[in-house]
Protein backbone atom coordinates (compact mmCIF):
# COMPACT_ATOMS: atom_id res chain seq x y z
CA UNK A 1 0.00 0.00 0.00
CA UNK A 2 1.04 3.59 -0.46
CA UNK A 3 -0.57 6.89 -0.49
CA UNK A 4 -2.31 8.82 -3.12
CA UNK A 5 -3.80 12.20 -3.00
CA UNK A 6 -7.26 11.09 -2.54
CA UNK A 7 -6.28 9.47 1.10
CA UNK A 8 -6.09 12.92 2.42
CA UNK A 9 -7.49 15.54 -0.54
CA UNK A 10 -7.89 15.35 -4.43
CA UNK A 11 -4.84 16.99 -5.53
CA UNK A 12 -2.79 16.22 -2.00
CA UNK A 13 0.95 17.55 -2.78
CA UNK A 14 0.03 20.09 -5.58
CA UNK A 15 -2.36 21.89 -3.45
CA UNK A 16 -2.40 24.14 -0.30
CA UNK A 17 -4.54 22.49 2.42
CA UNK A 18 -5.20 22.87 5.48
CA UNK A 19 -2.19 21.74 8.08
CA UNK A 20 -4.52 19.65 10.20
CA UNK A 21 -6.53 18.32 7.91
CA UNK A 22 -3.67 16.71 6.27
CA UNK A 23 -1.89 15.58 9.48
CA UNK A 24 -5.13 13.67 10.24
CA UNK A 25 -5.39 12.21 7.49
CA UNK A 26 -1.86 11.23 7.39
CA UNK A 27 -2.63 9.62 10.41
CA UNK A 28 -5.60 8.49 9.26
CA UNK A 29 -3.54 6.61 6.52
CA UNK A 30 -0.59 5.46 8.80
CA UNK A 31 -2.91 3.65 10.73
CA UNK A 32 -5.28 1.82 8.65
CA UNK A 33 -3.40 1.10 5.51
CA UNK A 34 0.57 1.83 5.76
CA UNK A 35 0.43 -0.15 9.04
CA UNK A 36 -1.13 -3.46 6.99
CA UNK A 37 1.96 -3.38 4.30
CA UNK A 38 5.31 -4.92 4.63
CA UNK A 39 7.00 -1.30 4.85
CA UNK A 40 8.71 -0.26 8.83
CA UNK A 41 8.93 2.94 8.11
CA UNK A 42 6.16 5.35 9.53
CA UNK A 43 7.03 8.12 7.39
CA UNK A 44 6.30 10.82 5.62
CA UNK A 45 8.02 10.53 3.56
CA UNK A 46 6.25 6.40 3.11
CA UNK A 47 8.75 5.21 0.32
CA UNK A 48 9.76 1.67 0.73
CA UNK A 49 11.32 -0.97 -0.56
CA UNK A 50 11.57 -4.83 0.26
CA UNK A 51 12.41 -8.69 -1.22
CA UNK A 52 9.54 -11.28 -1.82
CA UNK A 53 11.02 -14.30 -2.94
CA UNK A 54 12.31 -13.82 -6.35
CA UNK A 55 11.55 -10.29 -6.57
CA UNK A 56 12.76 -7.09 -5.12
CA UNK A 57 10.23 -3.66 -4.89
CA UNK A 58 10.45 -0.02 -4.30
CA UNK A 59 7.29 1.47 -3.77
CA UNK A 60 7.50 5.65 -4.15
CA UNK A 61 6.26 8.15 -2.39
CA UNK A 62 4.46 10.63 -5.16
CA UNK A 63 2.75 12.67 -2.36
CA UNK A 64 4.96 13.78 0.51
CA UNK A 65 8.20 14.26 -1.05
CA UNK A 66 6.60 16.81 -4.31
CA UNK A 67 8.69 20.03 -4.51
CA UNK A 68 11.81 18.75 -2.80
CA UNK A 69 14.69 18.64 -5.34
CA UNK A 70 12.31 17.54 -7.74
CA UNK A 71 8.80 17.91 -8.98
CA UNK A 72 7.43 14.02 -7.76
CA UNK A 73 10.63 12.05 -6.21
CA UNK A 74 12.10 14.34 -3.28
CA UNK A 75 16.32 14.13 -2.71
CA UNK A 76 16.08 11.71 -0.05
CA UNK A 77 13.82 9.07 -1.89
CA UNK A 78 15.34 9.60 -5.19
CA UNK A 79 18.89 8.59 -3.05
CA UNK A 80 17.18 5.67 -1.25
CA UNK A 81 15.99 4.67 -4.71
CA UNK A 82 19.41 4.59 -6.51
CA UNK A 83 20.91 2.82 -3.10
CA UNK A 84 18.12 0.30 -3.26
CA UNK A 85 18.72 0.01 -7.43
CA UNK A 86 22.54 -0.47 -7.10
CA UNK A 87 22.11 -2.93 -3.56
CA UNK A 88 23.23 -6.75 -4.34
CA UNK A 89 19.70 -7.92 -2.74
CA UNK A 90 18.04 -5.80 -5.86
CA UNK A 91 20.88 -6.39 -8.38
CA UNK A 92 20.62 -10.61 -7.09
CA UNK A 93 16.42 -10.65 -7.93
CA UNK A 94 15.00 -12.19 -10.37
CA UNK A 95 12.36 -9.46 -11.47
CA UNK A 96 12.60 -6.25 -9.81
CA UNK A 97 9.50 -3.81 -9.40
CA UNK A 98 9.24 -0.02 -9.19
CA UNK A 99 5.69 1.07 -8.22
CA UNK A 100 4.97 4.48 -8.80
CA UNK A 101 1.23 5.79 -7.91
CA UNK A 102 1.86 8.66 -9.78
CA UNK A 103 2.51 9.09 -13.74
CA UNK A 104 6.11 10.18 -14.03
CA UNK A 105 5.52 11.59 -17.04
CA UNK A 106 2.84 12.21 -19.48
Amino acid sequence: MILDDHDVADDFGIANLDDLKVQGALDAYRLFQHAHGPSRVTGPPFHYSFRWGPAAFFVMDGRTQRGEGSPVFGSRQLRDLQDWASSPETRAADIIFFVAPVPLAL
